[in-house]
């Protein structure tokens, strides 16, 4: 693999100071060597400065970008705003990625790759599971149906190496102030390129935590962004037959998450909200069932 592009690491963290040595750890010690790690402190009011300025004084490749609390879409996109590289990817403070994860994913970036999506090891509660790709190269409209189907790991940021002009000349920024903002990322992103290749190593290493934002079930955001976030996806999505197929999956997939949400929360609020959720993509279902078949009808 003779590709030796800078790449651009961009690590947005809050209140990490339990978790943000043995990521920097992982990440200076990447096989792979002409990196810049950008560390966003997005306010944090722990130890979580002292430990990155450690980690600074020990690696020069190590910057670190402060702001106040506005969460982790803007803190991504304050890392963006700094990116020098001409690849980026994107790794939460409580990850680690593979020793050669860089090397590997850096190694496929061609002049016809503008993505490379690998697999993803998850541990929860001591148990460890992987979900991979299929090895492949797809097409951007592809990789967007395989976020709306739910296939080949598609629907996260961290997990993927990006080319940095396609962020600066498509002006794609992460949503702030919504939940799922990767999701949107990485669908918008996919559509503006023209190849993506998936691979099967499982070289990110996810950590599932109690208490995080995606096992805090009483939220009611995680019902109300996703309406919002189900808008944004119609509007981005291309009326053809394959993609209202695969946009109509994603709704009922949503519907399905939806209701899993609702069974897991203690809020008693979120009763009313929750069928005025369901109710909304109920109908977006029926509406977008029958626009499908006058499409039917046009081929």
């Amino acid at each position: 693999m003779k590709n030796n592009h800078k790449t651009t690491i961009i690590v947005p963290v809050f209140n990490g100071e339990a978790y943000i040595e043995t990521c920097l750890e992982c990440l200076i010690n990447q096989s792979y060597n002409n990196l810049e790690i950008i560390v966003v402190d997005d306010g944090s009011t722990d130890n979580t400065k002292k430990y990155i300025e450690l980690y600074m004084e020990k690696d020069s490749r190590v910057l670190l970008v402060e702001q106040k609390n506005q969460g982790v879409s803007s803190a991504r996109n304050k890392g963006l705003s700094y990116c020098t590289g001409e690849y980026v990817c994107f790794v939460d403070c409580d990850d680690t990625i593979d020793r050669d994860y860089c090397k590997i994913m850096i190694g496929y970036m061609n002049e016809n790759i503008d993505a490379v999506v690998c697999g993803v090891r998850v541990s929860y509660n001591g148990e460890f599971t992987e979900d991979s790709p299929y090895y492949s190269t797809v097409s951007g409209e592809a990789a967007c149906l395989n976020i709306l189907e739910q296939r080949n790991v598609s629907g996260f940021i961290w997990n993927k190496l990006f080319r940095t002009s396609v962020f600066q000349l498509r002006e794609i920024c992460f949503p702030e102030g919504l939940i799922y903002e990767d999701l949107l990322v990485c669908y918008e992103y996919f559509r503006s390129v023209h190849s993506v290749q998936y691979i099967a190593e499982a070289l990110y290493h996810y950590k599932r935590r109690s208490g995080s934002l995606c096992t805090n079930y009483d939220n009611p955001r995680r019902m109300s962004d996703l309406i919002e976030i189900i808008k944004i996806m119609e509007e981005k999505t291309l009326k053809n037959q394959m993609n209202l197929k695969a946009f109509i999956f994603f709704l009922h997939n949503s519907l399905l998450r939806l209701n899993n949400y609702f069974i897991r929360s203690n809020y008693i609020g979120n009763d009313i909200l929750f069928k005025k959720c369901a109710r909304f993509i109920i109908e977006r279902i029926q509406v977008l069932n029958g626009e499908l078949e006058n499409v039917k009808i046009k081929y």
